[in-house]
């Protein structure tokens, strides 16, 4: 578990330096103190489901790659979207944004399942 922990608290401090984030403005935007990120950084304490699902949206990445569930960062929809930023898009004969077009791509999914 201890190594579990250290884990969890290598891929928190890793992003949070991505991010080019200290630990007291993350600990500002997720309403905690700065000693209770220094805690989760260093595997003294893991965080909460609710500060683990707060960490995942603020450093942007999935919350199972947070937890070591997994070793991809982001979901492949929304990665495949990123990297059409820029292009112009088609849906049904109409030029659509890439909003729209990842809601589309939620909704076809959603429905195909």
């Amino acid at each position: 578990m201890k190594l579990f922990k250290k884990e969890i608290g290598y891929r928190i401090k890793s992003l949070r330096e991505e991010k080019g984030l200290s630990r007291e403005s993350l600990a500002e935007k997720l309403g905690t103190s700065r000693m209770s990120v220094y805690h989760w950084e260093i595997g003294y304490a893991t965080p909460t489901y609710r500060f683990a699902m707060n960490l995942a949206e603020v450093l942007d990445v999935q919350l199972d790659y947070l937890m070591c569930k997994t070793e991809q960062k982001e979901d492949d929809i929304e990665e495949f979207v990123k990297k059409l930023k820029g292009s112009v898009l088609v849906w049904e004969g109409k030029k659509i944004s890439t909003e729209e077009f990842h809601k589309i791509l939620i909704d076809k999914t959603l429905k195909s399942r």
